[in-house]
């Protein structure tokens, strides 16, 4: 994922600093977390590029790097819920 995740906002939502991604430790799976405070729609757009550099393998297809991305739908994002506490009866 790294540079080639991208959360825009959508119709309004407030801007944000930034996105940070969390791996699991085998990589197979992240956790994207939007720094700031984040309140609105938002596009979520994950990218896959098959050629990051000479240190690893290409991936490919008909002797072309494969380079493929997706958007979903606008994700709704906001600030924690204040809970009030409901009062326990005697």
């Amino acid at each position: 994922m790294w540079q080639w995740t991208q959360l825009q906002p959508y119709a309004g939502a407030r801007p944000f600093t930034g996105i940070t991604i969390l791996w699991s430790t085998d990589q197979t799976r992240a956790l994207i977390v939007p720094q700031g405070t984040p309140a609105g729609s938002y596009t979520l757009t994950l990218g896959f590029e098959g050629n990051i550099g000479p240190e690893v393998a290409c991936i490919t297809a008909d002797g072309n790097s494969v380079t493929e991305s997706s958007a979903l739908t606008p994700i709704q994002l906001g600030p924690p819920r204040r809970r009030i506490p409901i009062p326990r009866l005697r």
